[in-house]
């Protein structure tokens, strides 16, 4: 696990984009053009990222 610095994203009115991009250390060019899907990476434990299955494979 890791901990994203910064500061937090609205929620009130969310990008079409990743809203983590200026947060997060695994940014990509993918990121900066849709939002990912959300994904069960664990029971009960979503995210929604594109490089989730590389990032938490263990």
């Amino acid at each position: 696990p890791f901990i994203l610095k910064g500061e937090i994203p609205t929620a009130i009115n969310p990008p079409d984009r990743c809203p983590l991009i200026g947060r997060c250390p695994f940014v990509k060019e993918k990121c900066f053009l849709t939002f990912p899907s959300f994904e069960e990476i664990e029971e009960d434990h979503f995210v929604a990222c594109y490089r989730s299955r590389e990032l938490f494979n263990d």
